[in-house]
């Protein structure tokens, strides 16, 4: 089996690559380009990154817009075509346990992604899974309900074959490019949930039944502040799939000596302070 130590990056442009949870212990990564590489888990003890070049890429920038531009039309089309229209629906009608269930849905999706911002470090990562796994659910429950007409039933299979679709399948893709999609999935539902809300909320105040008028107004306001920290959450999902990330990746011993460190992510790195 080759040495980690053999590895010999010295002025290769390795722009875009990805490393991740690899060991590379020793390698010499000496006036390397590694601008938007991944490095997260790996383990460099002992690498050499000295006068590496970090940072940036415009590909990578262009390519997390793609992805959050595409999941925002996926979501906004389910989210207008199943939210919009349930407003004229009466309580208790033909699609009310459908309407439910989707609001249900929508709830999930929206407040798992915007809570993220506003939680402790330490649930982050349960809740990236279970905001992941939600707008993955809200997803198959509107176009698999929408298929069959509006039935309860397969719209919450398709939901569930999603959620577990998106959970077992999550470590196949970057989880940077997820973070985005899940992200500009989250903003979409917020804002659907709380459009709803409002509107319901205005027939409540209007006929005069102002506590349910207030609480659904104050439950309104509560997603748009969800939204709000999906959006920031986008862009911060944009920015890190773009930049240089060593996230929880062993850097003991390595060497930075007159590198260029713009735009890198060291979060839960190893060894850090003693090598930059």
């Amino acid at each position: 089996m080759t040495s980690a130590r053999s590895y010999n990056f010295t002025n290769k442009d390795l722009r875009n690559r990805s490393f991740k949870s690899r060991n590379l212990k020793g390698a010499n990564f000496s006036k390397a380009d590694i601008r938007g590489c991944d490095f997260s888990y790996a383990i460099l003890a002992g690498a050499n990154f000295e006068r590496v070049r970090t940072g940036m890429t415009f590909k990578r920038v262009i390519l997390g817009g793609i992805i959050a531009l595409f999941t925002i039309i996926l979501t906004a089309n389910a989210v207008i075509r199943t939210v919009f229209p349930s407003l004229g629906e009466p309580v208790g009608g033909k699609n009310w346990s459908y309407i439910v269930a989707l609001i249900v849905s929508l709830g999930i999706s929206g407040a798992g992604s915007g809570i993220i911002n506003v939680i402790t470090t330490q649930f982050s990562k349960l809740t990236f899974v279970f905001s992941a796994t939600a707008s993955a659910a809200f997803i198959g429950f509107v176009y698999a309900g929408l298929a069959a007409d509006k039935n309860p039933q397969i719209a919450i299979l398709g939901a569930t074959i999603c959620g577990l679709l998106m959970a077992f399948s999550r470590g196949r893709f970057p989880t940077r490019i997820v973070a985005v999609a899940v992200a500009s999935a989250g903003a979409v539902t917020g804002y659907g949930l709380a459009f709803w809300l409002w509107a319901v909320a205005l027939s409540y105040l209007t006929g005069k039944q102002l506590v349910w008028g207030i609480g659904l107004t104050m439950l309104s306001l509560t997603y748009l502040a969800l939204t709000f920290n999906s959006l920031v959450l986008t862009f911060k999902g944009i920015k890190k799939y773009a930049v240089t990330s060593f996230i929880n990746a062993d850097l003991t011993n390595a060497v930075f000596d007159s590198a260029i460190l713009k735009n890198t992510d060291l979060s839960g790195t190893m060894g850090i302070k003693d090598n930059i």
